[in-house]
């Protein structure tokens, strides 16, 4: 590619990694809110959370963790660190079910993982 080409291709890949935040952070959001009965202000400061987490992680599919130890590694950190981060915007209660639900999805995904090691 020549250089103005190089240079679509690098503003596609940015509105691309942009739209990935976008979807994520709704995705989130959207989870979060079958939860908790958010009001606009924290819809909006959740959604800001949440894209601020999608925009550091690395974008992946969950299934492609190869060992129990990385899924853990991942998974607990990533969740610890919006469960800090919506403690400043959330109650109690609100974070409370937000914790129990993530524990549930962990649970779950632990039990994928867990299948798809052992069947390597």
């Amino acid at each position: 590619l020549d250089a103005a080409g190089q240079a679509d291709y690098a503003d596609y890949k940015h509105e691309q990694e942009i739209n990935r935040i976008e979807r994520k952070a709704n995705e989130e959001l959207t989870w979060l809110g079958s939860i908790a009965n958010l009001s606009p202000e924290q819809k909006d400061a959740a959604f800001e959370i949440f894209a601020k987490h999608q925009a550091n992680e690395k974008p992946g599919d969950i299934l492609q963790i190869d060992s129990m130890e990385t899924f853990e590694r991942e998974w607990g950190p990533a969740m610890n660190s919006r469960v800090e981060a919506l403690s400043g915007i959330l109650d109690e209660d609100q974070i409370e079910a937000y914790q129990k639900q993530s524990a549930t999805m962990a649970k779950m995904f632990e039990g994928l993982v867990r299948g798809a090691v052992e069947g390597q």
